[in-house]
């Protein structure tokens, strides 16, 4: 899929009732300006996890909505949940994500 810019993986059952514009101009940049590379600076209403740790200047991997079904008591943050995922396609992060599977080392309750 490196041959696409963005990919968006949306499940069946998920209900897009606003355009995704802006979730593609926060990883893409704005083609008037020129700039070809996302970045957090691009986006002004998408809330940030961790907004301290932001840097404005660096692209924008993916975007990905929270599991908050699968929060427990004493976890610091929900899962991942995967019906609704927008990804910078990268084989160096597909080779480490893969590399980080086939170790098997999943911990029960935490996972990888």
């Amino acid at each position: 899929l490196v041959e696409h810019p963005v990919v968006v993986h949306v499940d069946c059952d998920v209900l897009i009732l606003r355009p995704l514009d802006e979730l593609f101009d926060a990883m893409l940049g704005d083609a008037d300006a020129g700039t070809d590379t996302g970045s957090a600076a691009k986006s002004t209403t998408i809330p940030y996890m961790f907004p301290a740790k932001v840097d404005p200047q660096t692209p924008i991997p993916a975007f990905f909505t929270r599991d908050y079904n699968l929060a427990y008591y004493g976890k610091k943050y929900p899962g991942i949940q995967g019906g609704f995922l927008v990804v910078r396609p990268n084989t160096q992060v597909f080779d480490d994500y893969i590399s980080i599977i086939t170790e098997g080392n999943f911990v029960k309750g935490s996972g990888w």
